[in-house]
């Protein structure tokens, strides 16, 4: 929409589309939002908050029932879509900032930009196209770190992407940009509970 660059403002599209979301939200039983941030927003239009409700996407137990053999040279992965919300950019950087300190990357991915990560001449990238969901387990398990970079607009801080998820489950670290609410859940949820 408007932070996707489809739709303007002060269009009448807009307008539109606005109208029918406040209505949607106004007149519904319950709505859920995968984030606080996306909670708020309908919070703030409909001044009830009473009817929406927060539910976060989980780990499913495939993910944390496997013990994965990590390789012996550090590696980082990003899978997924690229697309007009993913720092391909980054990735590329990555890529050839790896190549100079010994480590590798691995990149498994589809969509309209992943041709950018695709040739990229970095000997560290390791591409693989599309892969079905549990054929990414294990070579994503079998890395140190996991990277979920992004294009810093509105939308991308708002998502909590289910992939973030998943490298928690896979038990790799992650590295989530630019700055939102899924950083700082990642922080939060890896702060030990404090005792008194």
């Amino acid at each position: 929409s408007v932070h996707g660059g489809m739709l303007r403002r002060a269009s009448f599209a807009y307008r539109v589309v606005d109208k029918l979301a406040n209505h949607a939200y106004r007149y519904s039983l319950i709505n859920f939002a995968a984030t606080l941030r996306l909670k708020r927003q309908p919070d703030v239009r409909t001044d009830s908050k009473l009817k929406y409700h927060l539910m976060q996407n989980g780990l499913s137990e495939n993910l944390t029932s496997h013990d994965y053999r990590k390789v012996d040279l550090f590696t980082v992965v990003s899978h997924g879509i690229i697309g007009k919300f993913q720092d391909t950019k980054a990735l590329v950087y990555l890529a050839q900032l790896l190549r100079e300190h010994d480590s590798d990357f691995v990149v498994i991915s589809y969509g309209p930009k992943d041709r950018l990560t695709v040739s990229c001449t970095s000997n560290s990238l390791t591409s693989f196209c599309e892969l079905p969901h549990d054929e990414t387990l294990s070579p994503a398990g079998s890395c140190y770190l996991g990277v979920s970079p992004r294009s810093n607009n509105k939308i991308s801080t708002d998502v909590f992407l289910v992939k973030v998820w998943e490298y928690l489950g896979l038990g790799i670290s992650i590295l989530v940009t630019p700055r939102s609410e899924v950083g700082l859940s990642l922080i939060h949820i890896s702060e030990p509970t404090r005792q008194a």
